[in-house]
C-alpha cells in the first residue's frame, strides 16, 4: 500500500531571516514522511536544492559555493543546513531571538497552544540556551496564574513546562 501523497514543500527564495528555518522545517518534514525516498544526505541536498525558485537562493548555490563546499553538503546534511543559516539567517539571529523571547508575552486572548508555537519559533534561532533557561523564559511569560500553577510541577525541561502550561490551561 502506497502512502497518500503531501504537498510539496514551499519554494526557498532565499530571504534573510527565519524563512530558512521555515524552509529546513519543511524538507524535514519530507525527509520523515518519504523516508524510503531519501536515503542519503546526497538525496536531501539534491531534493533541497531543487526546492530554492530563482533568485538569491538558487544563484547561491549555483555561483557562489565552492565545488569543494557543495560536496561536503552532499556528504553532510548537517553541513548543508550550516551552510543555509550561514548565509540566509541574519548574523545575530540568536541575539535578536533572545531579546523577542524576554518581551514574549502570553495575551489574556491567546491561549496555551498559541503561546507555546510562539515560544518555539523564537527558540529556532537560539541552539545554545540551557534547559533551566527555557523554562525560565518560557514560564515568565505565561499569563501569571498559569505560570503560578505550572512553577508548582517545577518543569526541569522545557517539554515538561508546556504539558504543566497545557494541563493547568485545561483545568
Amino acid at each position: 500500500v502506497s502512502k497518500p501523497k503531501i504537498g510539496p514543500p514551499s519554494k526557498f527564495k532565499g530571504s534573510i531571516g527565519n524563512a530558512v528555518d521555515d524552509c529546513l522545517i519543511e524538507l524535514n518534514q519530507q525527509f520523515s514522511y518519504y523516508g524510503d525516498v531519501f536515503q542519503t544526505d546526497a538525496d536531501r541536498v539534491a531534493f533541497a536544492v531543487a526546492s530554492f525558485d530563482k533568485g538569491p537562493a538558487a544563484t547561491w548555490w549555483a555561483q557562489t559555493l565552492s565545488a569543494a563546499e557543495k560536496q561536503a553538503a552532499y556528504d553532510d546534511w548537517a553541513q548543508f543546513e550550516a551552510l543555509l543559516h550561514a548565509r540566509f539567517r541574519p548574523i545575530a539571529a540568536a541575539m535578536q531571538a533572545r531579546q523577542r523571547l524576554s518581551k514574549l508575552r502570553q495575551s489574556a486572548r491567546q491561549g496555551v497552544n498559541e503561546y507555546v508555537q510562539a515560544f518555539y519559533v523564537m527558540m529556532s534561532s537560539i541552539s545554545d540556551m540551557s534547559q533551566a533557561d527555557q523554562v525560565h523564559n518560557f514560564v515568565s511569560g505565561l499569563l501569571s496564574h498559569t505560570a503560578a500553577k505550572v512553577w508548582e510541577k517545577t518543569p526541569k525541561t522545557l517539554k515538561e513546562a508546556v504539558e504543566a502550561a497545557v494541563a493547568a490551561e485545561g483545568a
